[in-house]
């Protein structure tokens, strides 16, 4: 079990796309129904995002990416790295989460064989 710190920011997402859906559009096609949602960012939360913020979080992911691929003594590669995996502390520094997709290699291993494609 993996326990993470308290982030009062939650993850990326919230800040680019929002928490709440403001338009749902339910589309029927044959014996099909879809649901279509469209999110709008919550304007205050995004305007806290400037650039340097944004260069800041990505550095920090990239370090994490960085750590997980070569400096730690067994290799992880995530597999689902997305806004919503990326959670962040109230001073907007990200930490990766969700290693639910993660595969493991040992540290001299170079390459691997999948047998299913995963992540989104």
């Amino acid at each position: 079990m993996l326990i993470y710190e308290y982030m009062p920011n939650k993850s990326l997402d919230s800040f680019i796309f929002g928490a709440n859906p403001s338009e749902i559009i339910r589309l029927k096609f044959y014996n099909f129904s879809f649901i279509y949602m469209t999110y709008c960012s919550d304007q205050t939360r995004r305007k806290l995002l400037d650039w340097r913020k944004r260069k800041n979080i990505i550095g920090g992911t990239a370090r994490g990416l960085l750590y997980l691929h070569q400096d730690s003594r067994l290799r992880i590669i995530h597999r689902d790295i997305k806004a919503s995996n990326i959670l962040v502390d109230e001073e907007l520094n990200p930490k990766i989460s969700d290693f639910g997709l993660a595969r493991m290699f040992g540290g001299d291993q170079t390459e691997a064989k999948t047998n299913r494609v995963v992540g989104t």
